[in-house]
């Protein structure tokens, strides 16, 4: 649209150039005077148009340097939006990443109570079956070994009595042997002696 103002302005301009200059080849004695009068008429619309023609381009200029300023606004503003959007988005990351590592914090903690938890049951499911097991039983088989001893010890004192009343009747024997073999060899001696005789 401004080069078409522009564009016809200047043929405006052209034409009314072209006006002045046949007028001021043909004027004439009063004419002259009209001339004159309508050439500082034209000279008043000239200069009326270039500071119109200067209007307007300061006007554009100062609309071109608004343009500029508003556009420069724009992208500064465009480019504290960025900022301020990578500044939250690495914010955000950040969070994220605190929230990711007291999560797995929290996970550990959580692991390591039910690993402590898990090893305490063991130890009293262990210490339970021991108490109300293994160690009932072992006190049934130690009393059951006890009195096995007992038992065998007694067995043992009797063997024992058994074995030296059974010397003692042995030696009884043999001192009776040997007084029986005594008498006989006594008896031989008589009865041989008797025959000599």
């Amino acid at each position: 649209m401004p080069g078409f103002k522009q564009s016809s302005i200047l043929f405006t301009l052209q034409g009314l150039k072209t006006l002045e200059h046949e007028r001021v080849v043909k004027p004439t004695g009063p004419d002259r005077l009209l001339h004159q009068v309508e050439s500082a008429r034209i000279d008043r619309e000239r200069r009326r148009q270039r500071e119109s023609q200067r209007e307007r381009e300061e006007l554009a200029r100062i609309e071109a340097m608004k343009q500029t300023e508003i556009a420069r606004a724009l992208a500064d503003a465009d480019a504290r939006a960025r900022l301020e959007l990578l500044a939250r988005q690495q914010q955000h990351r950040q969070r994220l990443a605190a929230i990711d590592a007291e999560a797995r914090a929290r996970r550990q903690r959580l692991v390591g109570r039910l690993a402590v938890l898990v090893t305490l049951a063991v130890m009293a499911g262990a210490i339970g079956v021991y108490v109300f097991k293994v160690r009932p039983e072992s006190e049934r088989i130690q009393s059951a070994y006890e009195r096995l001893v007992l038992a065998e010890r007694k067995r043992a004192d009797d063997v024992e009595q058994l074995l030296s009343r059974e010397q003692a009747r042995r030696q009884r024997l043999e001192h009776r042997l040997e007084q029986t073999e005594t008498e006989i060899a006594a008896l031989k001696k008589k009865t041989a002696f008797r025959r000599r005789h």
